[in-house]
């Protein structure tokens, strides 16, 4: 998610051939992609699904690589799709990390067993562990305070902060946020967390 603006980098990293090549390798087989009021991904396959859609639609759905790929620029609510991923890729807007982490506490609070994965069980490299909120950074921003948010929660070890879109292509990326980190759960109900937690981010000791 881009939230209300745009953030071009980020989904042209995220629908580059090789990391939509590696996120299948791990069991991946569905993209859920809001691009905001930026430039819609993947355009030969948006246009030809746009071109032959029946259906009046905020979304447009369509087949590549393997993978099933829905994709809209707004939605009144992304409540049902942070709720049904495994993975959370995001911008560093307060409002998306706070509602993301909010849905990494309560999956990950769940029995593990109950959780109805999308990729096939009989993929070895399907990640076995928590679901996860990653935070990608619009470094062409000036003055970016989300940064900052960002960085804080990170350092608490609510969620894995990417400091620019194009590191999601590096080979190793996805084994360090998929095998190799594991996610606290942000415990929104404590009334003191919040306080904690701006504490943190201004400094305060």
């Amino acid at each position: 998610t881009v939230g209300t603006t745009k953030f071009d980098p980020l989904i042209e990293s995220t629908t580059n051939s090789s990391f939509i090549k590696r996120m299948y390798s791990y069991g991946y087989n569905r993209f859920i992609i809001q691009y905001g009021k930026g430039i819609p991904p993947l355009k030969e396959y948006y246009e030809k699904a746009t071109s032959t859609s029946t259906e009046k639609s905020s979304s447009i759905s369509f087949q590549h690589d393997g993978i099933k790929f829905e994709i809209y620029t707004f939605k009144p609510s992304l409540e049902e799709d942070m709720q049904n991923a495994d993975l959370i890729i995001s911008h560093a807007g307060a409002g998306s990390i706070m509602e993301g982490m909010e849905h990494c506490r309560r999956r990950n609070k769940s029995n593990s067993s109950s959780i109805t994965r999308i990729a096939s069980k009989n993929c070895n490299n399907f990640p076995k562990d928590k679901k996860k909120l990653v935070v990608v950074i619009n470094d062409q921003l000036m003055d970016n305070h989300q940064c900052e948010l960002a960085q804080a929660l990170e350092k608490r070890g609510y969620l894995y902060v990417i400091s620019k879109p194009v590191l999601l292509l590096q080979e190793n990326m996805l084994d360090k946020i998929i095998h190799e980190f594991t996610p606290r759960s942000f415990e929104g109900g404590n009334d003191k967390s919040f306080g904690l937690l701006v504490d943190d981010f201004m400094g305060y000791k």
